[in-house]
């Protein structure tokens, strides 16, 4: 047996032992570790008779069989031990406690170096007279306790009669008591847990001395809590005891190091049916089976550009995109119409050419699995093993990006012909477990979450296109090159030689993409999501559940007051400057078919009240005390103080953003953040239909772009009437305050004209996903009728077209909940209107067409005199009816006394003693009935006195 097992094994059973082994005291950490190991290494194995020699005072850890072995040999042979009696148990130790089988019984040990008696649960300190007291108040386990065995086990561990009133620290820590956090005073040894005890410390004690701003933090014990010595605190030595483990703690480390490998490693089930769709049509998870999650992720890992992995890669590959979509330009309409069409043999040559994206950020993003597809391949080509894919000129392209400049033409050049061979390449499978294609490798790789699982289908979709509109630029690229080579040709023929290579059903990368695409689109849109609403109120349908976390619709109608609130107030104090100034209207005509470039409602001639810009900027200007506050006249101009122009646009943007996120959240079902962000007030040369009208009553906001705009390249139009506050405010804004904003712009920025382009954009970022699955769920139950939410997902209805998507997406992704069903379907242009309304009623806000002015919304918002009286007779009727009844108990007690005492007396009381009861049996339910329904209490205290007066004579 090896020596690590003779240690761990229990003593032998041959000679029971009736002495207790006890630990001589110690003054030092180091013989603390002494004392165990020595006795560990003279504790006898069952299996051998030998000894580990004295000397080896730290033996090696064993492993994790063999301490199971040990236990289990060591607990079969000594269950097979002759019983004994309480006194003849043998004790045991663990580090700086003493242990006995009956005190073990009743949680108790001694600390080895005073001998006093600790509570192994309370971790405190006691004297042996206190015990039985101790258990039975704070444990109730008197029933366990004999004070026989008591004594006895306590004589045989030589526990003292009264705890230690003389520890002080700094010293190691007492074995048995718990340690706590504490303050050390600076000056002398005093400490405390308590900071107002150690202020009040350092000011009686150290007057002179400056305060300081902070205690130094230590560890503390104390025997027990209470009053007296026992409750005195010592510093505790733990630097010490930095460091060593125990070796419980040593076994835990060793299992879970045992245990990392396979929690890192993927377990592929043995059963289908424990596996996704998704993952069965991939198998991803059989290439991952038995490799470490961790580095397969670090192959995908996106390289910084200061680092020394492969500097530069991602500055690389935006140069050559950005050089690839300048090439658009000089391509023939139908080449980009061929690349823009993916499947000709089913659905023809598009139409469409390819093109750019809308914003211009967008393709930072496109390129970023390109780079990390790259990064895998130059990691595994760097490691020297092999694996399909490998190429020599990852390395020279490796070498470009340390040494050369990385946007310099021959790292551009490299990354083309890797790219290009990859992409044209037939990969076939091989017999091993490894994706061969490094593109869907990488896809893999880029799918894969850190704790081995992998992202649904609907988050795997936006990677492929990713990568398909990259390899659309990558051949484009390769047409033009060719083109150079032989100027002669004709860039079709280039386009018909490579179409191969970008069109489905061959052999190819991009063939594979478009089929996982296709069929992660199919899981993700036949796929029912699980509910992220769960009502908690099924009847008024007012509190919800959402991800867990409680949203009660009365704490989002007062996210709307307080907002109206803010909103009115940054507008009349900050914007306006206290100034009484209004632009007056009654309706407003608005020409919905006007393609005019700068045409809005605020231009029309038929507005006179609306066009004269410049009202609020004269009022500022006219006025001496608001022109200091701006501007001063130096030198006959007038000089903008840029401090405060900045800061009432900052005042300015708040309203703004105030503005928009009433807009989102009242104006019926909200719309996406990309396409708040690209919204103007007026026509312009880009796009000649504004996005904020006039239909009728209502100022409403007009969405236009989709996020499907760029993919069909067809707008919609999807009107959301706005609320009577923000209404207002929007108008006055446009008419008043807009002026002197891009005035200030101007001001602020002079050499940036693009803030002042900004100004009559609609700009706003606000996140939002969560927000529409929250208001898709409540619209479902307020806003539609009972005998209308029967629909079939193909019947789209305007609530769900408001929101930009269809009834089945609707009912399929928003707002899903297990009472969630399908609402009526209305495709007319009022019924859009009609439902920002409904939302809002339920929201409690004024309307857009019963509103014409803030101080008008206001003045509805409060509650009229019959409200108010309501509330105040509800408020007091739980009073009233506890007064009546008081009144009517006191009276019934007063005749009974009365009735008594004629009785005493000799007279006939029968005749008012019954009247009395009957009246009050007649009395009591229609007092009740009458407080229920709500008289004035002149009436109630009028009846009452009454009944009592006719009562009592």
């Amino acid at each position: 047996m090896p020596p690590q097992d003779e240690i761990m094994c229990s003593p032998t059973a041959t000679k029971p032992s009736t002495t207790p082994t006890v630990t001589p005291q110690a003054a030092s950490p180091s013989a603390w570790s002494n004392m165990l190991t020595e006795d560990d290494v003279n504790m006898g194995s069952p299996m051998s008779d030998k000894s580990a020699p004295p000397q080896q005072l730290q033996p090696p850890l064993p492993s994790l069989l063999s301490v199971m072995q040990s236990h289990s040999t060591s607990t079969t042979q000594a269950s097979q031990l002759p019983s004994t009696s309480t006194s003849a148990t043998p004790a045991s130790h663990t580090i700086g406690l003493l242990h006995h089988t009956y005190l073990d019984s009743l949680n108790l040990a001694v600390n080895a170096e005073f001998h006093f008696l600790t509570c192994q649960i309370c971790q405190a300190a006691l004297a042996p007279g206190e015990v039985k007291h101790h258990l039975t108040k704070m444990h109730g386990t008197q029933s366990r306790y004999n004070n026989h065995q008591f004594k006895l086990a306590t004589a045989a561990l030589n526990v003292v009669t009264e705890l230690p009133s003389h520890i002080t620290g700094p010293r190691p820590m007492v074995h048995g008591l718990k340690v706590q956090d504490g303050l050390a005073c600076s000056q002398c040894s005093f400490i405390s847990r308590s900071g107002e005890w150690l202020r009040q410390h350092y000011s009686k004690s150290h007057p002179t001395m400056p305060k300081p701003s902070s205690w130094r933090a230590c560890k503390v014990q104390q025997l027990r809590k209470g009053a007296g010595d026992t409750q005195a605190l010592w510093e505790v030595e733990t630097a010490r005891d930095e460091g060593r483990s125990t070796l419980r703690q040593s076994l835990v480390d060793s299992l879970l190091k045992e245990l990392e490998p396979t929690l890192q490693v993927v377990q592929t089930p043995l059963d289908g049916r424990m596996v996704s769709p998704w993952l069965l049509t991939t198998r991803w998870h059989e290439h991952m089976a038995g490799k470490d999650i961790k580095q397969l992720c670090s192959l995908v890992a996106l390289p910084k550009n200061n680092d020394g992995d492969i500097p530069g890669l991602r500055d690389a590959v935006e140069a050559y995109y950005e050089e690839a979509l300048s090439l658009l330009d000089k391509t023939g309409e139908l080449v980009l119409q061929r690349l823009n069409s993916p499947d000709p043999m089913k659905s023809g040559i598009s139409n469409t050419p390819f093109h750019k994206h809308l914003h211009k950020t967008t393709m930072k993003q496109y390129i970023l699995p390109v780079v990390a597809l790259l990064a895998m391949l130059i990691r595994q080509e760097y490691s020297g093993k092999p694996f399909s894919g490998s190429n020599p000129r990852l390395m020279e392209l490796l070498a470009v990006l340390r040494i050369d400049d990385p946007q310099g033409r021959d790292a551009l050049d490299l990354i083309h012909q890797l790219l290009f061979e990859v992409w044209t390449t037939a990969w076939t499978p091989q017999e091993d477990r490894e994706i061969v294609d490094p593109t869907e490798r990488c896809l893999a790789l880029l799918t894969l979450k850190q704790d081995g699982s992998f992202k649904e289908p609907h988050e795997v979709t936006k990677p492929i296109a990713m990568f398909e509109y990259c390899m659309h630029l990558t051949f484009l690229k390769e047409i033009h090159h060719r083109l150079e080579s032989d100027p002669d040709s004709d860039e079709l023929e280039h386009c018909m030689d490579l179409e191969n290579f970008f069109v489905e059903k061959r052999c190819y990368t991009f063939a594979h993409l478009r089929s996982l695409q296709h069929r992660a689109s199919s899981l993700a849109y036949d796929t029912m999501s699980l509910p992220q609403v769960w009502w908690t109120d099924t009847r008024t349908w007012k509190s919800m559940l959402f991800r867990g976390e409680q949203v009660d619709f009365a704490d989002i109608c007062k996210v709307f007051e307080q907002t109206e609130a803010r909103l009115v107030q940054i507008w009349e104090e900050v914007i306006l400057m206290g100034q009484d100034i209004r632009v007056e209207y009654d309706r407003i005509a608005d020409d919905l078919v006007s393609k005019d470039v700068g045409y809005s409602f605020l231009s029309d001639a038929r507005n006179p009240q609306l066009t004269h810009w410049d009202q609020l900027l004269r009022k500022f200007l006219q006025d001496e005390d608001i022109f200091s506050h701006f501007a001063m006249i130096r030198e006959n101009a007038i000089v903008w103080n840029r401090s405060t122009l900045q800061a009432w646009l900052r005042s300015y943007a708040e309203l703004q953003s105030l503005l928009l996120l009433r807009a989102q959240m009242l104006s019926g079902a909200p719309t996406r953040g990309t396409e708040l962000t690209a919204m103007t007030y007026r026509n312009t040369q880009a796009r000649p239909t504004r996005n904020l009208v006039v239909l009728g009553k209502h100022v409403s906001l007009l969405c236009q772009y989709l996020k499907t705009t760029a993919l069909t390249g067809k707008d919609k139009l999807i009107p959301h009437a706005l609320d009577g506050i923000t209404s207002d405010i929007l108008v006055q804004d446009l008419a008043l305050a807009r002026p002197f904003a891009e005035v200030a712009a101007r001001a602020c920025f002079p050499d940036k004209p693009e803030v002042v382009d900004l100004l009559p954009i609609l700009h706003f970022g606000l996140t939002i996903g969560s927000w529409r699955h929250i208001q898709t769920a409540w619209k479902c139950k307020l806003g539609c009728a009972v005998e209308d939410i029967i629909e079939m997902d193909t019947e789209d209805n305007v609530e769900a077209l408001q929101a930009g998507h269809s009834r089945s997406t609707e009912n399929r992704v928003y707002g899903i909940s297990i009472e969630a069903l399908a609402g009526a379907a209305e495709d007319v242009l009022p019924a859009y209107l009609n439902a920002s309304m409904e939302w809002q009623r339920h929201c409690q806000v004024p309307l857009g067409e019963e509103v014409d002015r803030v101080a008008d919304a206001v003045v509805k918002r409060l509650p009229s005199t019959d409200d108010i009286a309501a509330k105040v007779m509800e408020k007091l009727m739980p009073a009233l009816k506890g007064m009546l009844q008081e009144v009517l108990q006191s009276s019934t007690g007063h005749q009974g006394q009365s009735e008594k005492r004629d009785k005493g007396k000799g007279k006939e009381t029968s005749t008012s003693h019954g009247g009395l009861m009957d009246g009050n049996k007649m009395m009591m339910p229609a007092i009740m009935m009458i407080t229920d329904i709500g008289l004035p209490y002149s009436l109630l205290t009028q009846s009452t006195s009454q009944n009592q007066t006719s009562t009592l004579e």
